[in-house]
Protein backbone atom coordinates (compact mmCIF):
# COMPACT_ATOMS: atom_id res chain seq x y z
CA UNK A 1 0.00 0.00 0.00
CA UNK A 2 0.73 3.48 -0.21
CA UNK A 3 2.89 5.28 -2.92
CA UNK A 4 6.16 4.08 -4.12
CA UNK A 5 8.35 4.24 -7.43
CA UNK A 6 10.34 1.80 -9.27
CA UNK A 7 13.66 2.32 -11.44
CA UNK A 8 14.17 0.00 -13.41
CA UNK A 9 18.07 0.23 -15.14
CA UNK A 10 17.40 -2.48 -17.28
CA UNK A 11 15.25 -1.13 -18.91
CA UNK A 12 15.91 2.57 -18.55
CA UNK A 13 11.91 3.42 -16.99
CA UNK A 14 10.95 4.29 -13.61
CA UNK A 15 7.44 3.54 -12.77
CA UNK A 16 5.44 5.16 -10.07
CA UNK A 17 2.87 2.86 -8.04
CA UNK A 18 0.03 3.78 -5.55
CA UNK A 19 -1.47 1.19 -3.54
CA UNK A 20 0.30 -1.73 -5.68
CA UNK A 21 -0.84 -0.29 -8.88
CA UNK A 22 1.32 1.54 -11.79
CA UNK A 23 0.13 5.23 -12.18
CA UNK A 24 2.85 6.50 -14.41
CA UNK A 25 5.68 5.78 -16.45
CA UNK A 26 8.82 7.47 -17.99
CA UNK A 27 11.83 6.72 -19.83
CA UNK A 28 15.28 7.55 -17.42
CA UNK A 29 18.67 7.29 -18.71
CA UNK A 30 20.86 4.68 -16.29
CA UNK A 31 24.44 4.24 -15.55
CA UNK A 32 27.41 2.87 -18.20
CA UNK A 33 28.24 -0.42 -17.97
CA UNK A 34 31.84 0.66 -16.13
CA UNK A 35 29.45 2.92 -13.92
CA UNK A 36 26.05 1.20 -13.44
CA UNK A 37 23.36 2.24 -11.86
CA UNK A 38 23.39 0.10 -8.16
CA UNK A 39 20.74 -1.67 -6.59
CA UNK A 40 19.12 0.60 -3.91
CA UNK A 41 16.17 0.75 -1.25
CA UNK A 42 15.73 4.18 0.09
CA UNK A 43 13.11 6.23 1.09
CA UNK A 44 12.75 10.26 -0.68
CA UNK A 45 12.23 12.91 1.62
CA UNK A 46 12.56 16.21 -0.26
CA UNK A 47 13.57 17.54 -3.85
CA UNK A 48 16.01 20.46 -4.28
CA UNK A 49 15.01 23.04 -6.95
CA UNK A 50 18.31 24.67 -9.57
CA UNK A 51 21.01 22.51 -7.46
CA UNK A 52 24.11 22.34 -7.58
CA UNK A 53 26.92 19.54 -9.64
CA UNK A 54 29.09 18.13 -7.37
CA UNK A 55 31.28 15.98 -9.98
CA UNK A 56 32.30 12.74 -9.23
CA UNK A 57 36.30 12.33 -8.76
CA UNK A 58 36.55 10.18 -11.93
CA UNK A 59 35.20 13.56 -13.76
CA UNK A 60 36.97 15.80 -11.33
CA UNK A 61 40.28 14.21 -13.33
CA UNK A 62 38.81 14.57 -16.68
CA UNK A 63 37.89 18.36 -15.69
CA UNK A 64 41.73 18.98 -14.69
CA UNK A 65 43.04 17.76 -17.93
CA UNK A 66 40.65 20.38 -19.53
CA UNK A 67 41.79 22.85 -17.76
CA UNK A 68 45.43 21.95 -17.67
CA UNK A 69 44.88 21.95 -21.74
CA UNK A 70 42.75 25.42 -21.77
CA UNK A 71 43.04 27.23 -18.39
CA UNK A 72 40.42 29.45 -16.34
CA UNK A 73 38.24 29.98 -19.23
CA UNK A 74 37.17 26.16 -19.25
CA UNK A 75 35.98 26.72 -15.38
CA UNK A 76 34.27 30.12 -16.14
CA UNK A 77 32.66 29.22 -18.79
CA UNK A 78 30.96 25.81 -17.38
CA UNK A 79 30.15 27.65 -14.09
CA UNK A 80 32.73 25.28 -12.26
CA UNK A 81 34.20 26.45 -8.91
CA UNK A 82 36.93 24.69 -6.90
CA UNK A 83 35.68 24.12 -3.59
CA UNK A 84 38.39 24.78 -0.13
CA UNK A 85 36.01 21.39 1.35
CA UNK A 86 33.12 19.44 1.48
CA UNK A 87 31.10 21.30 4.11
CA UNK A 88 28.26 22.73 3.26
CA UNK A 89 29.92 26.03 4.65
CA UNK A 90 32.71 25.76 2.21
CA UNK A 91 34.10 28.83 -0.04
CA UNK A 92 35.56 28.59 -3.46
CA UNK A 93 39.31 28.25 -3.96
CA UNK A 94 40.97 29.92 -6.39
CA UNK A 95 42.19 28.10 -9.37
CA UNK A 96 45.77 28.98 -9.29
CA UNK A 97 45.79 27.17 -5.63
CA UNK A 98 45.19 24.26 -6.79
CA UNK A 99 48.03 21.52 -8.31
CA UNK A 100 45.98 20.71 -11.68
CA UNK A 101 48.61 17.95 -12.45
CA UNK A 102 47.83 15.88 -9.29
CA UNK A 103 44.48 16.08 -9.71
CA UNK A 104 44.71 14.63 -13.20
CA UNK A 105 46.37 11.88 -12.52
CA UNK A 106 43.93 11.24 -9.45
CA UNK A 107 47.04 11.52 -6.83
CA UNK A 108 45.26 14.74 -5.38
CA UNK A 109 41.72 15.08 -4.63
CA UNK A 110 39.41 18.06 -4.75
CA UNK A 111 36.00 19.12 -5.15
CA UNK A 112 34.34 21.09 -8.23
CA UNK A 113 31.35 22.01 -8.60
CA UNK A 114 28.94 23.13 -11.28
CA UNK A 115 26.93 26.59 -10.61
CA UNK A 116 23.11 26.46 -11.18
CA UNK A 117 22.55 27.18 -14.89
CA UNK A 118 20.81 26.31 -18.03
CA UNK A 119 23.98 24.19 -18.52
CA UNK A 120 24.42 22.55 -15.31
CA UNK A 121 24.65 18.44 -15.52
CA UNK A 122 21.49 18.34 -12.55
CA UNK A 123 19.24 20.79 -14.91
CA UNK A 124 16.52 22.21 -12.90
CA UNK A 125 15.50 19.18 -10.20
CA UNK A 126 17.61 16.88 -8.00
CA UNK A 127 15.85 13.76 -6.29
CA UNK A 128 18.13 12.89 -3.78
CA UNK A 129 17.73 9.80 -1.30
CA UNK A 130 19.73 8.58 1.46
CA UNK A 131 22.43 6.42 0.28
CA UNK A 132 26.01 5.80 0.79
CA UNK A 133 26.89 5.56 -3.34
CA UNK A 134 26.14 9.35 -3.93
CA UNK A 135 23.16 8.82 -6.54
CA UNK A 136 19.75 10.24 -6.99
CA UNK A 137 17.59 11.02 -9.60
CA UNK A 138 17.70 14.42 -11.72
CA UNK A 139 16.76 16.36 -14.72
CA UNK A 140 19.47 16.54 -17.30
CA UNK A 141 20.14 19.86 -19.97
CA UNK A 142 20.87 16.87 -22.74
CA UNK A 143 16.73 16.28 -23.52
CA UNK A 144 18.51 14.50 -26.86
CA UNK A 145 19.75 11.41 -24.49
CA UNK A 146 16.03 10.51 -24.28
CA UNK A 147 15.90 9.55 -28.12
CA UNK A 148 17.57 6.20 -28.53
CA UNK A 149 15.77 2.52 -27.62
CA UNK A 150 19.18 2.04 -25.14
CA UNK A 151 19.58 4.89 -22.56
CA UNK A 152 22.55 3.13 -20.82
CA UNK A 153 24.75 7.06 -20.77
CA UNK A 154 25.08 8.16 -17.04
CA UNK A 155 27.42 7.79 -14.19
CA UNK A 156 25.42 6.02 -12.14
CA UNK A 157 22.70 8.30 -11.36
CA UNK A 158 19.47 8.29 -13.25
CA UNK A 159 18.49 11.35 -15.31
CA UNK A 160 14.58 11.68 -15.60
CA UNK A 161 12.76 12.61 -18.94
CA UNK A 162 9.97 14.70 -17.36
CA UNK A 163 11.66 15.55 -13.62
CA UNK A 164 8.60 18.34 -13.73
CA UNK A 165 6.31 15.87 -13.82
CA UNK A 166 7.78 13.09 -11.12
CA UNK A 167 7.64 16.32 -8.81
CA UNK A 168 3.62 17.23 -9.33
CA UNK A 169 3.63 13.21 -8.66
CA UNK A 170 5.57 13.32 -5.65
CA UNK A 171 4.54 16.71 -4.26
CA UNK A 172 1.48 17.86 -6.19
CA UNK A 173 0.10 19.79 -8.69
CA UNK A 174 1.49 23.19 -7.66
CA UNK A 175 5.01 21.80 -7.01
CA UNK A 176 6.41 22.95 -10.22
Amino acid sequence: KGRFMVVDSGNQTLTLFENGRPYDMMKVVAGKTDSPTPMIGSIMYYMVYNPYWNAPDNLVRKIAQNYLNLGDSYLKTRGYQVMKDWTSASEVLPSDQVNWKAVATGTERIRIRQKPSDDNSMGDLKFPFPNDQDIFLHDTPQRSYFAPASRILSNGCVRLEDPRRLARCLVGPGAV
